[in-house]
């Protein structure tokens, strides 16, 4: 049955709400592990550090004057997921309410997908900000809508702001967002491609000043140079494979690591935690709070790696195959289940939805669905399938499938751990590309597309 444009969107809405209830139902008052209770911790105290980017932490304190604990941020991610889901396929799938319904519970019930939605962690708030956001300039873009543009920003900037490694997702959605800025105001072909270079270098360069003046200027926030975990463990990598002691003589000092067979005591290419936690059986690095050390930390790193590629690409290649799921039998820590022992004395007791739905999740754990280069491959792909196409597919398709590609291919430099979570984006964005590259966009480029079938007189 065709359905009018405001039929569908009610049926979207209903889905999304489902999706928003079983959700709640299966996971309420939401997982917290140790990064997110630091972050509550942080936003309870009012003191806050880098670490992990603040802003989430400051929202979710906003949150927790009303309702203490993880719940109202379990309720603000999946709104966001949710609702960027049910306006995904409210925009691409022409006539069919009934299909377009299907579509929202059929991608965010997926368990690679649900399994997540239940744990605070800021992978899923980005997720669930950039899907949001996609979603807004999808809309802006086939209804040439400056209100869905501007209604953009907020959730772009979120985005961006959860996580330090945010901008390469953010940058190709910024580039869309150029573009349909420049087209909006009327500008030519010529003029529009330098107009959305522009803008989108603008829009990353106001959306790094936002992040720097709440994060040091409102939150005041207290350095910690988070980027050091990448450093030392790069060059521990790097001093093993060479047999010499390649970081800076003060890592060495107190108790550190001091020699190449201590480094391999504590060096995984899976996990950096071993460098630095979570015992004293043996020599294990400090987390350095000065920034005359940090600043040589780099600078040794600058020196040092360039130098030795043989050494580091293999390393960086270990690791980026561990997280990513390539090869051996099990995945590194698919999903979470339950909530971690912590000071806050935040629990969980599982019902029994949430018993059913974990134990149906697992039979999916170590299987493709869990492994991240299915997603790689699957935004490849669809990027390729996208830069054949044309209009508001083009446009919109190849904007999400670099955003995930560019997001997972960076962690071949930056990846800290194999889990499973890191790459939640690369997962989401290629699970919703499909719905994209399938979608009807008849006003815009007449094209055919998922629509529904009128049966004949």
């Amino acid at each position: 049955m065709k359905a009018s444009g405001g039929r569908r969107g009610i049926l979207c809405g209903l889905a999304a709400a489902a999706g928003i209830a079983l959700t709640i139902a299966c996971y309420y008052p939401g997982y917290v592990t140790s990064d997110p209770v630091d972050q509550l911790s942080q936003a309870r105290k009012g003191i806050f550090s880098d670490w992990h980017p603040p802003v989430m932490g400051w929202v979710w304190g906003r949150f927790d004057r009303v309702v203490p604990g993880p719940a109202g941020m379990l309720l603000l991610h999946n709104v966001l997921f949710w609702g960027a889901l049910a306006l995904v396929a409210d925009t691409s799938i022409e006539g069919c309410g009934g299909l377009a319904a299907a579509t929202v519970l059929g991608v965010g019930l997926l368990p690679p997908v649900f399994a997540l939605l239940g744990t605070i962690w800021k992978d899923v708030g980005l997720a669930a900000a950039l899907l949001l956001a996609f979603a807004l300039l999808l809309r802006a873009d086939r209804q040439s809508s400056k209100i869905a543009l501007l209604l953009a920003l907020p959730p772009l900037f979120y985005g961006f702001a959860v996580r330090h490694n945010a901008v390469v997702a953010v940058a190709p959605l910024s580039v869309w967002f150029g573009l349909l800025l420049a087209r909006l105001c009327g500008l030519g072909s010529r003029r529009k491609a330098l107009a959305a270079t522009a803008a989108a270098a603008a829009l990353l360069a106001g959306f790094a000043g936002l992040r720097g003046w709440v994060t040091y200027g409102v939150l005041r926030a207290r350095r910690t140079y988070p980027v050091q975990q990448i450093l030392i463990h790069d060059l521990a990598a790097v001093s093993i494979a060479t047999r010499s002691y390649q970081l800076p003589e003060f890592l060495s000092e107190a108790g550190q690591p001091s020699t190449v067979e201590e480094l391999e005591d504590v060096y995984s290419p899976d996990l950096i935690d071993p460098l630095f936690c979570c015992d004293d059986t043996v020599p294990r690095f400090y987390i350095l709070s000065d920034a005359g050390r940090f600043d040589l930390l780099l600078r040794t790193w600058l020196r040092v790696i360039p130098r030795n590629p043989k050494a580091y690409l293999p390393h960086r290649a270990r690791a980026f195959k561990r997280q990513f799921g390539i090869g051996g039998p099990e995945v590194c820590f698919p999903f979470q289940q339950g909530s971690d022992p912590n000071a806050l004395r935040i629990t969980f007791q599982p019902g029994r939805l949430n018993q059913w739905m974990t134990a149906f999740m697992s039979w999916f754990k170590n299987g493709i669905l869990f492994r991240g280069w299915f997603y790689l491959l699957g935004a490849a792909s669809g990027l390729g399938l996208a830069v054949r196409s044309e209009g508001v597919r083009r446009r919109a398709s190849v904007a999400l499938a670099a955003s995930g590609l560019a997001y997972a291919g960076a962690y071949f430099f930056v990846g800290t751990t194999c889990d499973f979570r890191m790459a939640w984006w690369t997962v989401v964005s290629t699970l919703a590309l499909p719905v994209v590259l399938a979608g009807s966009y008849p006003e815009r480029t007449g094209q055919g597309g998922m629509r529904c079938l009128r049966p004949s007189p």
